[in-house]
């Protein structure tokens, strides 16, 4: 099993695009987490409404880069 661990913070745009591009993958054992670092933006809204199949997190806060990568990483290996 293959996880891609998706980090947005205010970035609805890039990252529904990103899952667009995402969604053309072939590989059967793959998992999307979508960690939303604390947004403003809308994004977590807009992602629940087009990408409900994938697993979002909500920091609430934006934790930084390397923590909100963490957080996505620990539950891709708690799943």
């Amino acid at each position: 099993k293959v996880a891609i661990v998706l980090l947005n913070w205010n970035g609805k745009q890039d990252t529904l695009a990103c899952l667009t591009s995402i969604e053309s993958l072939s590989y059967p054992h793959l998992e999307v987490i979508i960690v939303d670092n604390g947004s403003t933006d809308g994004s977590c809204t807009a992602l629940r409404q087009h990408f409900a199949r994938h697993f979002l997190i909500e920091t609430g806060a934006n934790l930084g880069f390397a923590e909100g990568n963490n957080v996505g990483i620990r539950e891709a290996l708690r799943r």
